[in-house]
């Protein structure tokens, strides 16, 4: 099948130019600054973040459920957003909150076919998690954890931003993607113009994100970007490819694309792992991925 498109392409200054211009462009809630500001030290954000997940009575049920879920076979039935996060744990609720806050930040209006905004958001928590799991194992410190989640939770936030304001092209970056089998970044670039990160970079730079998140979100895909000495930024997005590609091939959600990836063995030696160590992070991955589908 030939790509047709009776559509303009556009560069990355005029994207640039016509998302300035637009009023209502998502911004990250003030409350997430607050998350993670909170929880820097857990022995005095505990009562703080207790405080803001209590105030929120749909994620206070999320909680409650994980936490009398089966996976931590309690005797007894948790009542309280405290109890809730001493079972779950600190550091686990603090994920779960960032990013229950970070998908009520877009637009829930979503409706091209075959790309259900619910699914995307399963994805993008499942890549934060997966990411920030293979960080811990790893020895990464807990601040590059919590870096590698974040990063893992707004990876494809490009996707999302040509959907809302470029609805026409995502409809057919949709259907040539699927219908092709092909990867979503080509088919972005031949109908639009531009990738999704290249889109997702130039909401970053609005959003003012350290630059590390930008260069996850514009060079997840590994497109352009050039392995140097094992740079800490190599070592970030070979983990986000990696947590990505695993979240593809467990099915966790759907990103839009249904080509099944596979493992880059580039990027396993640089992160010194094997498929040993792949295994055991998806057995864990299988154990908690219920709880992803409550966030959303």
């Amino acid at each position: 099948m030939a790509i047709i498109s009776p559509l303009p392409k556009y560069s990355f200054e005029e994207i640039s130019q016509k998302l300035s211009n637009v009023d209502d462009l998502p911004t990250l809630p003030n409350i997430i600054d607050r998350i993670i500001k909170a929880t820097e030290y857990e022995r005095t954000g505990s009562k703080e973040l207790m405080q803001i997940i209590a105030n929120d009575q749909s994620l206070s049920a999320k909680l409650l459920k994980v936490a009398n879920s089966a996976f931590y076979g309690l005797r007894f039935k948790v009542t309280t957003v405290d109890a809730a996060i001493s079972t779950i744990g600190f550091n686990d609720v603090k994920k779960m909150a960032i990013s229950a806050y970070a998908a009520k930040s877009f637009p829930t209006n979503v409706k091209t076919a075959n790309f259900v905004l619910e699914k995307f958001w399963i994805h993008s928590i499942g890549v934060a998690n997966i990411a920030s799991i293979i960080a811990e194992k790893l020895g990464k410190s807990d601040t590059y954890q919590n870096d590698i989640f974040t990063g893992g939770l707004l990876h494809d936030i490009g996707k999302l931003i040509i959907c809302q304001y470029f609805p026409k092209h995502f409809f057919l970056i949709i259907l040539y993607t699927q219908t092709l089998n092909k990867e979503m970044l080509e088919i972005d670039e031949t109908i639009l113009g531009l990738h999704h990160g290249y889109v997702g970079n130039i909401l970053s730079s609005f959003w003012e994100l350290p630059i590390m998140f930008s260069k996850i979100i514009c060079h997840h895909h590994l497109d352009k970007h050039i392995f140097g000495t094992q740079s800490e930024t190599d070592f970030y997005l070979s983990i986000i490819n990696i947590a990505d590609t695993m979240a593809r091939r467990m099915g966790i959600g759907a990103s839009g694309n249904l080509r099944i990836p596979q493992y880059r063995e580039d990027l396993l030696e640089i992160l010194q792992i094997d498929n040993f160590f792949l295994e055991e992070i998806s057995n864990y991955i299988n154990e908690i991925k219920f709880q992803f589908d409550l966030l959303v």
